[in-house]
């Protein structure tokens, strides 16, 4: 837990800092898509080996442990100077990442309680963390589009 928190404090100081210079929907897209490769590549072949479950600790930490410090920037790149809108987006992203927190406690002891023949129950985990996070960094993808589009006036 140490070495993927200090991966995250990391990770949220500089995605912070990239935030003010770069779409924060792409960068958002970034950390969500690599966060999913870490997770479906390096958890799933680490297996139950220490140096290698540290190893993925430090990356997923690092990838995708920063996420909240892009949502001002996000907030700002909605909702412009509409306050009203800014103070809902920001009540809607800690809303839906309250119900995460709520539930991932019992879907992540489901799925890890679970045996499909000879895997054991964190693949189902590995495989639906996996698809969360690329789903993640697809929506984080058309909201950059969007904001994208909505910016370009004729």
């Amino acid at each position: 837990m140490l070495a993927l928190n200090a991966a995250a404090l990391v990770s949220r100081m500089l995605l912070g800092v990239l935030s003010d210079r770069m779409s924060p929907h792409l960068l958002g897209a970034a950390s969500s898509i690599t966060a999913c490769l870490s997770v479906a590549l390096l958890w799933g072949l680490a297996g139950s080996r220490w140096p290698a479950l540290l190893a993925f600790s430090i990356i997923y930490g690092f990838l995708g442990g920063g996420f909240s410090s892009l949502w001002s920037g996000a907030i700002r790149e909605s909702a412009g100077n509409d306050r009203q809108a800014a103070a809902t987006f920001f009540g809607l992203c800690a809303f839906t990442r309250g119900i995460g927190v709520i539930t991932s406690g019992p879907i992540s002891s489901a799925l890890v309680g679970r045996r499909d023949g000879k895997r054991s129950g964190y693949t189902s985990l590995i495989v639906y963390t996996s698809v969360m996070l690329f789903a993640s960094g697809a929506v984080q993808l058309l909201n950059a589009f969007l904001a994208r589009k909505r910016n370009k006036r004729p």
